[in-house]
Order: C-alpha cells, then structure tokens, then sequence
C-alpha cells in the first residue's frame, strides 16, 4: 500500500491518497477529525499512556543520573561498603 500526503494550495486542506491493488483512494483528514482530539476515546488514552511512558523515562534517567554521580564520591562508597556488611550478618 502507497501512501502520499498532499496539500492542496487553494483550500489549504490536508489530503492523503492511499494506492492499493484497485486503485487509489483519496481521504479527507478533515472529515476522519472532524471533533477535537480529546472527544476520542482512543486518542485520550493513546496520549494518557504516552504521557505516562515520558514521565517514567524522565524519572529513570534521573535516578540513574543521581546514582552514578553518587558512586564516583569516597564517602558514599565508604557508607554503601559499611551498609553492605551489615546486611551480610543478619
């Protein structure tokens, strides 16, 4: 399948023609959108999980970030060391 995205000049309206095996096919995006992006269900919960995988992968850099800064310092290694010895007696 052949899809191209045209914009026509005088209406100033996007189009996209699909070429299959029987033909080609133009489709307004106007008319597929014709309400706002929120009124979709679909869409509402496809930006709902996109805006929770950014802010998962803005945290988990963050973290990671923290804790190789954290590693390169003597005394954070020093209390790491201390706490892993503990943890081995019980």
């Amino acid at each position: 399948m052949l899809i191209s995205s045209v914009m026509s000049s005088s209406k100033q309206q996007n189009i996209i023609v699909a070429g299959t095996s029987q033909g080609d096919t133009t489709i307004d995006v106007h008319k597929l959108l014709s309400k706002k992006w929120y009124q979709y269900p679909h869409l509402r919960r496809l930006y709902g999980w996109m805006s929770v995988v950014l802010l998962v992968q803005a945290t988990n850099g963050l973290d990671g970030s923290i804790m190789n800064g954290m590693q390169t310092l003597t005394y954070w290694n020093k209390c790491v060391d201390l706490l892993l010895i503990i943890m081995r007696l019980y």
